[in-house]
């Protein structure tokens, strides 16, 4: 019996230890922005403190930003951004920043910057220009 329960611990326990989580996540706030496009086009990750969820704020229409909770996969090389309500996965390389987009990369975000904020004036501003426009 006390053999099962060695086995038990080796099997379950001592792979946990070397799990390839890569520790905890140095820059909580994150701007991916695309070389050549205006700061509106840019995705912000603001990660939780315990590094398992982040908000992703993002300019949806010239009218609507979404702000999705998605989850936070730690490993050595990848922080995995997983947003569930739009299907998809950010992969950023923890080195340098880049995403699986050769046209974007990833920069540490200043901590005076409110995104949210920052899109509902863009987006203020974008309603006001269009009603301009508007000649019906």
């Amino acid at each position: 019996m006390r053999f099962f329960i060695i086995l038990f611990y080796i099997i379950f326990f001592i792979p946990a230890v070397f799990a390839d989580d890569g520790g905890p996540i140095k820059v909580k706030r994150i701007e991916c922005k695309y070389v050549e496009h205006p700061k509106a086009q840019s995705v912000y990750f603001l990660i939780s403190d315990d590094d398992k969820s982040a908000q992703k704020i993002f300019l949806w229409s010239k009218d609507k930003f979404k702000n999705n909770k998605v989850e936070v996969i730690r490993k050595l090389r990848l922080i995995e951004f997983w947003d569930r309500t739009e299907d998809e996965v950010w992969s950023m390389w923890r080195e340098d920043g880049k995403i699986y987009n050769p046209s974007m990369s990833c920069v540490p975000l200043s901590e005076n910057f409110d995104p949210v904020k920052y899109f509902e004036n863009y987006i203020k501003k974008e309603i006001e220009e269009q009603k301009k426009k508007n000649i019906f």
